[in-house]
């Protein structure tokens, strides 16, 4: 079950959300003060103001989950695949709109890492939510090896950005990675994630195979 490709696809985006979540909570601080040239006693507004619009955006997310559902019209696998794609794919080009931006005035960057925390709000209603869709069984077990995986991206998330900022004295492969990182969890999970228990999809398929 935990080799399952909707577990895989589980896991892989948990753990490319805290790569992503963490690499911009811990090292924003840093690039306001490198690359935008506004230090953190100048940046204070600069630094609450992108986790102020995703607690924002966290608060309208089960309206915005009831929209995509249609009321119903819409399974509940679709509002998963949907809120989950987006929410990568938003952080994504938010993200990408940090190089070009970083010769503007720095609202403009503000206004980046407000959009790409905002998208990471989304998956409240998307991954997060599938680890109650995709097991009844084993929830508690999945929980945990998911946890588990997310918890060691966190702690490689300030070393890996460390290394690329020192190898290549840039932060544009910074946000290339994170970028095509989360696109790739988006489409792992758009095409993978179930809201059917895997040990059921797995039951079913056995009893299939008997009676042929």
């Amino acid at each position: 079950m935990l080799a399952h490709p909707a577990t895989l696809a589980l896991f892989l985006a948990h753990g490319v959300f805290n790569l992503g979540t963490l690499s911009i909570n811990s090292w924003m601080p840093t690039y306001f003060d490198q690359v935008i040239r506004l230090p953190p006693e100048a940046a204070k507004l600069h630094l609450t103001l992108p986790h102020v619009v995703a607690t924002a955006a966290k608060l309208v997310v089960p309206a915005i989950g009831l929209a995509v559902r249609a009321g119903g019209k819409r399974s509940m696998l679709f509002s998963r695949r949907f809120m989950t794609a987006a929410g990568f794919v938003v952080t994504a080009l938010a993200l990408q709109l940090l190089p070009p931006l970083a010769t503007q005035p720095p609202w403009f960057t503000t206004a980046a890492f407000s959009l790409a925390l905002a998208g990471t709000g989304l998956h409240a209603e998307g991954f997060r939510a599938n680890y109650l869709d995709v097991t009844s069984l084993h929830v508690g077990a999945v929980s945990s090896l998911g946890n588990c995986i997310s918890s060691v991206a966190a702690m490689c998330a300030p070393l890996l950005v460390g290394e690329l900022v020192s190898r290549y004295g840039s932060w544009t492969p910074v946000w290339a990675l994170l970028s095509a990182s989360s696109l790739a969890a988006a489409a792992c999970f758009a095409l993978r994630a179930t809201t059917t228990p895997v040990e059921a999809s797995l039951a079913a398929a056995e009893a299939k195979d008997k009676a042929a």
